[in-house]
């Protein structure tokens, strides 16, 4: 009689685990499907991002009136990518590039000129900031946040070329 009690237990907690399984393989499964078309989705509006940078950066350009076109994305792989996006321009030696600048009202993004030949980036202007807006916080953000990212892009893209450039000759 114990044997029969003993394998009707055994019996139970075998179809409670299966059953526990099935709903975890359910689960997990919901969760890779979300994840796959979230990564979808990433890939496919990368292009889109790509070229609303470039267009951002070729309107901060022109309203400045310099001459340049922008032409392909840099590839810079580190943290920071996620706030700086550079672009060569129509000179080979200089590089467009959009940072997500911290001010007390948010990020704003804001473009400057990396010049390869000498190492330094100059601010050229804030996109998509007009008005009272940009009389308000130009002023507040010169003094800290610009003379910061200028000392910063020149290690960033300069480190990204000079990776680019040791693979190119390997």
């Amino acid at each position: 009689m114990s044997d029969e009690l003993a394998d009707g237990k055994v019996r139970r907690t075998t179809e409670i685990n299966k059953e526990w399984l099935i709903k975890f393989a359910i689960a997990a499964g919901a969760v890779l499907v979300l994840l796959g078309l979230l990564f979808l989705f990433a890939f496919l509006s990368r292009r889109s991002w790509s070229d609303g940078m470039a267009e951002q950066v070729q309107t901060v350009l022109s309203e400045n009136d310099l001459e340049y076109s922008v032409g392909e994305m840099d590839q810079i792989h580190s943290g920071v990518s996620a706030s700086l996006v550079s672009f060569t321009l129509s000179e080979p030696e200089k590089h467009g590039v959009i940072v997500r600048v911290s001010t007390l009202y948010g990020p704003i993004p804001a473009v400057f000129i990396y010049n390869e030949e000498n190492r330094k980036a100059s601010f050229v202007g804030f996109a998509d900031l007009k008005g009272i807006a940009e009389n308000i916080i130009v002023p507040a953000v010169k003094g800290s946040q610009i003379p910061y990212w200028e000392g910063r892009i020149p290690k960033i893209v300069g480190a990204a070329k000079n990776i680019r450039s040791k693979e190119e000759t390997k």
